[in-house]
């Protein structure tokens, strides 16, 4: 077996020149460290569901280590995490329309009197269907204009980040920076 040290290709050899290079000072490595932390946080998105698990630890382990991480890590955490509950809903609300089509179809299916004796189905159930049919297509185009919408902002977040700039999200980020910086309420002690 060869004792060589592993390297990725293509960064293997600039990891290890900015890691151990003897020019950078502990600060640099600091600030270096914060900037490709902060920019994992934003990356995870694409673990979907679980991608929030990396931001959240981080948030929660390294919040007092400086300010950059807790602002990035909690915009991470608080953007996915709306994207997980929209998921969660948008899928509830989908398989609601559907099982709400198929009662619909059943009831007035069995209710409505046919004119036809071969087991047509009447022109409702047809009305019916057309309009579930439009929902559900609503439903998947807005899906497939948010979820590109949603990994590119992400990934722009994680550039950003991981090259020292502080990134924030459209209104959430403004949000999250008012209230990571709004100045701590006075405990008042009754005495």
């Amino acid at each position: 077996m060869i004792n060589r040290d592993f390297k990725y290709p293509l960064i293997g050899h600039w990891l290890k020149e900015k890691l151990l290079g003897d020019q950078i000072t502990e600060a640099e490595m600091e600030e270096w460290e914060d900037n490709w932390v902060s920019g994992v946080c934003h990356a995870t998105v694409i673990l979907r569901l679980l991608g929030i698990i990396t931001p959240l630890i981080i948030w929660f382990s390294q919040k007092e280590r400086s300010a950059k991480i807790r602002f990035q890590a909690m915009q991470a955490v608080i953007y996915q995490l709306i994207a997980v509950v929209a998921y969660m809903v948008g899928m509830a609300a989908y398989m609601a329309f559907f099982f709400i089509m198929i009662a619909g179809t059943a009831v007035f299916g069995a209710v409505t009197p046919s004119a036809s004796t071969n087991g047509d189905l009447p022109p409702v159930v047809g009305i019916i269907f057309l309009i579930f049919f439009g929902i559900i297509m609503i439903f998947w185009l807005l899906f497939m204009i948010a979820t590109p919408i949603y990994y590119i902002l992400a990934a722009v977040a994680s550039i950003f980040t991981a090259r020292g700039k502080n990134f924030k999200y459209p209104i959430l980020g403004e949000i999250i920076s008012k209230r990571l910086n709004a100045p701590k309420e006075e405990v008042i002690s009754a005495s």
